[in-house]
């Protein structure tokens, strides 16, 4: 080291605010605001209203990338305490039924879970390689193996798939990311552990930051770091469409390592049996002196999506709306829950 660098080092250390934790939260608030279309004085004006921004992506026919920031009138690590011990989903958002697996994860866990009628419609006429209910080559043979003019049909299919999904949880928690589910539905297979790779690869503004949290994630479930926990978790939910079923692993970070951030946690889609080819979405409670240089507690939400299937116009824009409304409404639904604690 020369002394001329020497010098601007020593400088550095010496000015208050700027040494390299304050680097790295000026770096950070300034990634939120790129993610959330913001300027940096901007977080100083927030209300209590949500703010929500869909970033781009590389191809919009298949993917949505979006962002929420709301503020809190807690800290919210309550709410994430409750998530962390499968007691409460309330930060995973509004649903029309949703639960947790226990351990072992049985047929029980889905109890009121009940398929919409229009699920039945589509897998009386499943094909591997053609089928509207997103399932594996073992899944779409039981469908075509029932006699679905039969009134018991519906039961029958609803025992196979509840005891079908608590197995698969099972068989995820003891192998990883190689049991993930192939889906057969369309006409190229697809690996639902590439897809996961993939949107998990793009998470650069949490992975830098966060790389003992993200080497867990891409090896679960070995070598668990202390202060990190997770759960399995069900819900079924309307985005404008059709609704949809979802199983996510939820993965909770009490003891993150970037400045100004209290904890987070990470849903990744396991299975899912309409539209998502994968699902990565991240929220993290902030400490707003700290992290975005104004006061008060803040939570901010990612939600990165990869659908099955290249989208039209239409429906892609009916997803995407239904899809920030639901990030908006749970950014809304948390920070009402907040206020009655």
């Amino acid at each position: 080291m020369n002394r001329w660098t020497l010098v601007l080092v020593l400088i550095a250390l010496w000015i208050p605010g700027s040494g390299p934790s304050a680097w790295a939260e000026d770096s950070l608030k300034a990634a939120l605001a790129q993610s959330l279309d913001m300027k940096e004085n901007a977080f100083a004006k927030l209300s209590d209203d949500p703010k929500v921004s869909e970033m781009d992506v590389p191809d919009r026919s298949r993917q949505v990338s979006l962002a929420g920031l709301i503020r809190l009138s807690s800290s919210g690590e309550e709410f994430l305490q409750e998530l962390e011990e499968a007691q409460n989903g309330s930060l995973l958002g509004p649903s029309q039924a949703e639960g947790f697996f226990g351990r072992p994860a049985t047929a029980k866990d889905l109890a009121n879970l009940t398929l919409p009628d229009g699920d039945f419609e589509v897998l009386a006429d499943c094909k591997p390689a053609d089928c509207k209910f997103k399932l594996s080559r073992e899944g779409i043979e039981k469908a075509q193996s029932i006699d679905w003019k039969n009134s018991a049909s519906q039961n029958q299919f609803s025992e196979y798939f509840k005891n079908y999904l608590a197995q698969y949880v099972e068989t995820f928690r003891q192998e990883g990311a190689k049991a993930l589910i192939v889906y057969d539905d369309k006409p190229k297979p697809f690996a639902l552990k590439d897809g996961a790779e993939s949107l998990r690869a793009r998470m650069t503004l949490w992975s830098e930051r966060e790389p003992r949290l993200f080497t867990y994630l891409s090896q679960y479930p070995a070598d668990r770091p202390e202060g990190i926990r997770d759960q399995i978790y069900w819900s079924l939910k309307d985005f404008g469409y059709r609704p949809t079923l979802s199983v996510d692993l939820v993965v909770v970070d009490s003891s993150p390592q970037t400045p100004g951030v209290k904890a987070l946690f990470v849903q990744q889609t396991l299975y899912a049996d309409h539209y998502l080819a994968a699902r990565y979405q991240i929220g993290v409670l902030l400490d707003g002196p700290e992290a975005l240089g104004v006061p008060g507690h803040f939570l901010f939400l990612t939600d990165q999506i990869l659908f099955d299937d290249g989208l039209g116009s239409f429906k892609r824009s009916l997803l995407g709306r239904g899809m920030r409304s639901d990030l908006a409404e749970r950014l809304q639904s948390i920070a009402k829950k907040t206020k009655q604690k």
